[in-house]
């Protein structure tokens, strides 16, 4: 599948919103809503091409960043997390650009050492971003009148090894100490 997808994102101009703009809307300058907002009105602005684009390359993202490693990971950060809760870390994940995405499909397991915030982390809202779930979709229904319809069916089970909550420590030894 690798071969398939040399990277997430596409060359042209998605290339420019999916490295440019949600880096740019996710570095610390804007929170997550108005990270949304602004790539929503920029997509708007630059057609149905883009925002079509935007939504496969997202969608895309979306479906490669759902796998149990990615999941335990989110899970041991977050103390727990939902199926929602895991949608919404992909997101986030997304958010943070093409460079931690991609970190994040080479090696879910590697990757807790880059939003690892340490022993005594409480919940924190900071690796969730749900509105960008929407925006693609927004953006076309927008330029359309219509709501885009998915070109692949959601993936019915994560990717990878299966993991019970018991397992973690095992799984992630790394991780679970520095929870400790």
């Amino acid at each position: 599948m690798a071969g398939r997808y040399p990277s997430l994102c596409r060359t042209g101009p998605p290339e420019s919103i999916c490295t440019g703009a949600l880096v740019e809307g996710s570095a610390g300058e804007q929170n997550c809503d108005d990270m949304a907002v602004g790539l929503g009105e920029r997509l708007t602005a630059m057609g149905v091409d883009v925002a079509q684009g935007f939504e496969d390359y997202f969608t895309d993202a979306m479906d490669r960043l759902y796998n149990y490693g990615l999941w335990g990971v989110s899970y041991i950060l977050q103390g727990g997390y939902s199926d929602d809760h895991f949608e919404y870390f992909r997101c986030w994940v997304i958010s943070q650009g093409r460079e931690m995405t991609d970190k994040a499909l080479a090696d879910p397991e590697g990757f807790e050492v880059l939003v690892d915030p340490g022993a005594g982390h409480e919940y924190d809202v900071r690796l969730e971003c749900e509105p960008l779930l929407y925006v693609g979709m927004l953006a076309l229904k927008a330029l359309t009148g219509e709501c885009p319809a998915r070109k692949l069916p959601h993936p019915r089970e994560p990717m990878g090894e299966r993991w019970e909550e018991e397992d973690l420590d095992v799984r992630f030894p790394g991780l679970m100490a520095s929870r400790h």
